[in-house]
């Protein structure tokens, strides 16, 4: 009975819980979050390149030798 209580603790302290640990359902919900919050700091970033690129655009675009050779 001794080796069966050092299994159980062995187990416990390990990096994965077992399946019938009683909080998977609330990691689960955690690492979604954490997903949710990588993929926000992705879009973000993207948003911030798109308008920086825009403004880019909108700068190269009103120089004076692009309005002339437009006329």
């Amino acid at each position: 009975m001794e080796k069966k209580k050092r299994n159980c603790s062995t187990q416990a302290s390990s990096s994965k819980p077992p399946l019938n640990f009683p909080n998977t359902a609330e990691q689960d919900n955690l690492t979604k979050l954490e997903r949710l919050v990588s993929n926000l700091k992705h879009l973000s970033f993207a948003a911030g390149l798109l308008a920086l690129a825009n403004q880019a655009a909108e700068e190269y675009e009103s120089l004076p030798m692009n309005k002339e050779s437009k006329s």
